[in-house]
């Protein structure tokens, strides 16, 4: 009996001492959430990208740097803006901006 008993216990204490470096020592749970917001933010990238992509085909490209624009969302170097003309607000891409 006490040769089956003493590998169990043995091997109950080996994994609970694993459990605590894994998940207090070296900070598991933290990691995930880390690794999980970063994979979150570079799909936001990916997707503004596209979006950035889309907007002149379905929008239009006709922006004249003498527009005044608001920032609706930034990619980078590009930027998604908002162009009034006439009292009709759109969706336009810049790409020069200062």
């Amino acid at each position: 009996m006490r040769t089956r008993i003493l590998p169990f216990i043995l091997g109950f204490v080996a994994a609970w001492v694993l459990f605590v470096i894994l998940y207090f020592i070296a900070d598991l749970p933290r990691f995930g959430h880390r690794q999980f917001e970063s994979g979150r933010n570079a799909g936001r990238l990916d997707e503004r990208r596209e979006l950035l992509q889309k907007i002149p085909t379905m929008l239009g490209d006709d922006y004249r740097k003498s527009d005044g624009y608001q920032t609706f969302f930034e990619v980078k170097t590009d930027a998604a803006v908002v162009v009034e003309r006439g009292g009709v607000k759109t969706l336009r891409v810049y790409a020069d901006r200062p």
